[in-house]
C-alpha cells in the first residue's frame, strides 16, 4: 500500500474491546506474510490508555519468565499472543484466545492448591463476558461426565458451570466420541465437524468451548462485473490524475523468483486534500480557462462540442457558460469525491508494518473487524519473535478510516493493495504450549488438584487440545475455534 498519513487524531473513549481474537499467520507468495486478528470494536467505559501495557517474551523457552499477563477488557494481552510465539513456525495456523480462556475459567473454577494458583496467574483477573449466540456466532460450553465418574462430580462445582458459564452439562457412556464431537459440529456452525478421536473414550470427564461466527462485511469487496467494466477507481475532472483497481482479481505475481497465481481482491481509496481553488485561487482559474476556451474557439470555429460559432456575443456566452459550469466540475473534485475508496477500510503504516482493517456486519450488538498487519522490514518468523501486546495494540490504537482529516494537507493520497482469500485450519500443540506458560500442575497426576470439581484422589488432566478454522473471503469470514481439556479419576 502506497499512502501518506497525518498524525493520528484521538478517537475518545471508544477503546478496542477483545470479543474473539482470531489470530492468523500466512506465509503468501504473493503478500510475503500477515499476521491477522480479528477483533471487536464495542463501547465500553473505561479509556484504553488507563491499562498499562505490558511487554511480551521474545523467547518461546522463556516465556513463563518472561510474560506479565494483563487480561484487562479493552486491549491485546501477551496471553494473546503467547501461543502464536510458543509455535512460531514457517506455516499457517490460527486459534482463538478466548475459546482457550473459557476452557481455562472452567478449569479454574474446579481447582485448589498451587493448580489454581497456575491457571489464577496466567488468567489473572480477566473476567468472561457471555454472548448471545444467533445463526451468525455462537459461543458454548460444555462439561461432559462419564456414567460411571457421575457420583465423584460435586454438585456444586456442576451447578458453578450453569450459571456462570450457560454450560451444557452431559452424562454419557463415553463408549464413543459421537456424541461430543456432534456438540462441537453444532456449536461451531458446522465449521468444525470433530476433535475428539476415538482414544478420548478414556477419560472420565471432558470440558468443551466451542465458538463460531458466519459474518458477511460490513460493505462486500466488489466484484467482477464484465457488463459494466471490470475496473473501479476515480478521476478528477479537468485534473490530471485517476486511479483504479481490478475489484476481484487473480493475479500472477514473481516474489522470490516464485511466480505464482493468487485469488483475492484489490483495493484502492483516493483522499484528495488537494484543493485546486484555494491553493491555485478561483479568479486565476478562471482567467485561465476564459483565456484558453476563448483561443480555442478561434482556432477552430467551433466550441467544444463542433458547432460552428463565429460571432463574439455568442462566443462570450458560450465561454461563460462553458466556464461556470468547469468551476463546478473542478469544485466537486474536492468536495463530491474527496473520499473515495472501493470498500471502506481503515489503515495504519510506518516503518516496520502495514495494517489493513475491514469491519463485519453488526450482529445482536457486536460488531467484529478484520485486522491484517504485514511487516515490511523483518520476516514474520522475526516479527513474531520480537512483538509483544503493546506493539499490536498501538497499532490497532492508531488504524485511521478513509477521511480527509486524516491525512496530509495539499497532496492527493492514493492507497492501493491486495488481499488475498484464504481457508484452512490448524491444531495448536495445546498443552505443551501451556506449559510453557506456566500451568503445569494441573497434568501431573501426583501434584494435580481438581478437589473443587471432584472428590476422587488423583484426578488430574491428562489432555488439552484446541483447534481452528477460517474462511476469508470476497463475502466475509466463517471462522470457528474449540478447546477441550479432558480428564481422568
Amino acid at each position: 500500500m502506497n499512502e501518506q498519513l497525518s498524525e493520528p487524531k484521538k478517537k475518545g473513549n471508544s477503546p478496542v474491546t477483545t470479543i474473539i481474537i482470531i489470530v492468523v499467520s500466512i506465509a503468501l507468495v504473493l503478500t510475503g506474510a500477515l499476521a491477522i486478528f480479528i477483533v471487536s470494536r464495542n463501547n465500553v467505559s473505561s479509556d484504553p490508555e488507563s491499562t498499562k501495557e505490558t511487554e511480551g517474551s521474545s523467547s518461546v523457552t522463556k516465556l513463563n519468565a518472561d510474560f506479565k499477563f494483563d487480561l484487562a477488557n479493552g486491549k491485546l494481552s501477551d496471553f494473546d499472543i503467547a501461543f502464536l510465539k510458543a509455535e512460531n513456525g514457517e506455516e499457517n495456523k490460527i486459534y482463538s484466545p478466548l475459546s482457550i480462556k473459557y476452557a481455562l475459567k472452567m478449569l479454574e473454577d474446579g481447582a485448589n492448591g498451587s493448580t489454581k494458583e497456575q491457571i489464577s496467574r496466567v488468567l489473572g483477573k480477566y473476567k468472561l463476558t457471555k454472548y448471545t449466540s444467533n445463526k451468525n456466532m455462537s459461543l458454548a460450553n460444555a462439561f461432559f461426565v462419564k456414567d460411571s465418574f457421575k457420583s465423584k462430580i460435586k454438585d456444586n462445582y456442576i451447578s458453578n458451570l450453569k450459571n456462570q458459564y450457560d454450560a451444557d452439562v452431559v452424562f454419557d457412556s463415553f463408549s464413543s466420541v459421537d456424541r461430543m464431537n456432534d456438540w462441537i459440529k453444532s456449536k461451531t456452525l458446522g465449521l468444525i465437524p470433530s476433535l475428539l478421536d476415538p482414544t478420548d473414550t478414556d477419560k472420565d470427564f471432558i470440558l468443551i468451548n466451542a465458538l463460531g461466527i458466519d459474518m458477511e462485511w460490513e460493505n462486500k469487496f466488489l466484484e467482477i462485473n464484465y457488463d459494466k467494466g471490470y475496473r473501479d477507481g476515480v478521476s478528477y475532472n479537468h485534473e490530471n490524475y485517476y486511479a483504479f483497481c481490478d475489484t476481484e482479481s487473480v493475479v500472477k505475481k514473481d516474489f522470490d523468483n516464485k511466480k505464482s497465481t493468487v485469488s483475492g481482491m484489490e483495493i484502492f481509496a483516493s483522499i484528495d486534500n488537494y484543493d485546486i481553488v484555494k491553493i491555485l485561487g478561483e479568479e486565476k482559474i478562471r482567467t485561465t480557462v476564459t483565456n484558453e476556451y476563448r483561443k480555442w474557439i478561434k482556432e477552430h470555429g467551433t466550441n467544444t462540442w463542433g458547432e460552428p460559432l463565429t460571432d463574439d456575443v455568442l462566443i462570450n456566452i458560450e465561454v461563460t457558460k462553458y466556464v461556470n459550469e468547469y468551476m463546478e466540475e473542478i469544485k466537486s473534485n474536492y468536495t463530491e469525491h474527496g473520499e473515495t475508496s472501493n470498500t471502506d477500510f481503515s489503515l495504519y503504516t510506518d516503518d516496520d508494518v502495514k495494517a489493513f482493517a475491514k469491519d463485519l456486519k453488526t450482529y445482536n450488538g457486536t460488531t467484529l473487524q478484520y485486522i491484517g498487519i504485514m511487516p515490511t522490514s523483518k520476516t514474520l518468523k522475526q516479527y513474531i519473535k520480537d512483538m509483544d501486546s503493546s506493539s499490536v495494540n498501538r497499532i490497532i490504537r492508531n488504524l485511521k478510516d478513509l477521511k480527509r482529516g486524516n491525512f496530509k494537507d495539499g497532496v492527493i493520497t492514493r492507497v492501493t493493495g491486495f488481499i488475498p482469500k484464504f481457508n484452512f485450519d490448524y491444531t495448536l500443540n495445546l498443552q505443551d504450549d501451556l506449559k510453557k506458560i506456566g500451568i503445569t500442575d494441573v497434568f501431573d497426576q501426583k501434584k494435580a488438584d481438581l478437589s473443587g470439581m471432584t472428590k476422587s484422589k488423583g484426578a488430574y488432566i491428562s489432555k488439552a487440545a484446541h483447534k481452528a478454522t477460517i474462511d476469508f473471503t470476497q463475502d466475509g469470514i466463517k471462522a470457528a475455534a474449540v478447546t477441550m481439556v479432558g480428564g481422568k479419576g
